[in-house]
């Protein structure tokens, strides 16, 4: 049993769907789990909006985890979330990378703020980003370079990918020379140079929102919740470059 939790167990596994994003981290995050409870986790990684319309549609699912809270906002408007069982686990910051041959220049505090040459660095050479219209990483995206107002002036070179992993790796195969993705993810390749974070106030926050689905609020599924918050569980997603879910500061 979890020390510091208690409750009698229903099944021996639990599914869970979570962003893309989250692969690494929470694999480790469930094998630590259920060594300590015995409960298996099976699990499925996409998109939030590929995820969640996997659940509208009837999946057979435990818990949700997304990379924002419009798709659980959807969810709990399709009646395919328990009500009050949501809760932010996680946050990130946003990050633009590039292949190893690309030469950018430096900039204050590791912030590509309004005052960056971003067109000028970019220079008409391929950038890779999330879909924009559902995918998060996308429309964090978006929301950035709007704010900045060089959004449609960049619009021609973007390449759209279903997920930040994806983006990653077209990134890291050279075939994109630059691309916005998680801080987080630029932990799992050495193929790519973080060039610089994006301003936390240029896009709307970025938190990872846990949810169980509708039906399933079983004692397993709960005692899982809670873990997610846990100290235990929380180092291992710090580990991976993961932020609190209310941190001090998204610059650190």
């Amino acid at each position: 049993m979890l020390s510091g939790f208690s409750s009698p167990l229903r099944a021996d596994s639990i599914t869970v769907f979570a962003a893309s994003s989250l692969t690494n981290s929470a694999l480790e995050v469930y094998t630590e789990f259920s060594e300590k409870t015995g409960i298996k986790i099976k699990h499925s990684f996409a998109a939030s909006s590929v995820l969640a319309r996997q659940i509208i549609n009837g999946a057979p699912v435990d818990v949700y985890i997304s990379a924002n809270t419009a798709w659980v906002d959807e969810l709990e408007r399709k009646g395919s979330l328990e009500q009050d069982s949501r809760k932010v686990i996680l946050s990130n910051q946003m990050a633009l990378i590039a292949s190893e041959d690309t030469d950018w220049p430096p900039m204050q505090g590791g912030i590509i703020d309004t005052n960056y040459p971003l067109i000028k660095v970019i220079n008409g050479k391929r950038i890779a980003i999330g879909d924009p219209q559902h995918v998060p990483v996308g429309i964090y995206t978006r929301q950035s370079l709007q704010n900045a107002g060089i959004w449609d002036d960049l619009r021609e070179q973007f390449v759209g990918m279903p997920n930040a992993r994806a983006v990653l790796a077209l990134v890291e195969r050279g075939e994109s020379s630059f691309g916005f993705v998680y801080v987080s993810d630029t932990r799992y390749s050495s193929k790519v140079h973080l060039i610089g974070k994006l301003p936390v106030d240029s896009h709307d926050p970025i938190r990872y929102t846990a949810g169980v689905v509708s039906g399933q609020k079983h004692p397993d599924v709960l005692l899982f919740m809670e873990y997610l918050v846990s100290n235990s569980a929380q180092a291992i997603f710090r580990k991976h470059g993961f932020l609190p879910p209310d941190p001090v500061s998204g610059n650190e």
